[in-house]
């Protein structure tokens, strides 16, 4: 296998191209991880709250992130809307260069919920 290194990959009309740089895919409940790369770690910061700990270390806090979480093996499973919207506030979300603080909430309830599934990824370089 051969490793090809770049600094940027662009398309034919000279536009730059972002890969996903990051993802993990785990369980809020057992604060366990399922698959992941570039992540070494996560925190449980208390009921639908964790710290997602990077392998590396950005050059800054200013990345995009795409989060999506579900309750499906859930034993409380309603056919209403998922746990997984974030919560507002400095105590529960913070980007750093090392790692991304959440929280993850019910907005019927106003309540922090963990989900059985936590995809989460950071876009770009």
């Amino acid at each position: 296998m051969s490793t090809i290194k770049v600094n940027s990959i662009q398309d034919t009309n000279a536009r730059e191209l972002y890969l996903i740089r990051l993802w993990i895919n785990f369980n809020q409940t057992t604060a366990s991880i399922r698959d992941s790369e570039n992540v070494s770690s996560i925190t449980d910061n208390g009921t639908g709250r964790n710290t997602v700990n990077f392998t590396y270390t950005r050059s800054d806090a200013n990345y995009c992130v795409s989060l999506s979480a579900s309750d499906i093996a859930s034993s409380g499973n309603t056919d209403g809307y998922a746990y997984g919207c974030w919560l507002r506030g400095s105590a529960n979300l913070a980007y750093t260069t090392s790692s991304m603080k959440f929280g993850l909430g019910y907005p019927a309830s106003n309540s922090n919920n963990n989900n059985d599934h936590v995809n989460f990824s950071i876009i770009g370089i």
